[in-house]
């Protein structure tokens, strides 16, 4: 875990990458699994929609963050990248 973790207020930038089957060009299917950097480095990854219900793990993921002090800039990317 990153010691930026401890202190969300000092957090400048989180990105949520949402990753969806490779074929699924428009990402509009199931997702594969959530990853959330924080500036820069990879802090947690969930899992798809079906074994570890991703999106709101990292929802909440977020809303404690934002409790704790983060007043930074949260990017959200979908990308269709995961091979079979």
């Amino acid at each position: 875990m990153s010691i930026k973790l401890l202190e969300p207020q000092k957090i400048k930038k989180v990105e949520v990458i949402t990753h969806y089957f490779k074929d699924d060009e428009n990402c509009y299917g199931e997702y594969t699994s959530i990853e959330i950097i924080v500036d820069g480095e990879l802090a947690v990854e969930f899992g798809s929609c079906y074994d570890d219900k991703g999106s709101e793990r990292a929802e909440t993921y977020l809303e404690c963050m934002e409790q704790c002090g983060f007043k930074g800039r949260v990017v959200k990317t979908e990308v269709a990248d995961y091979e079979y």
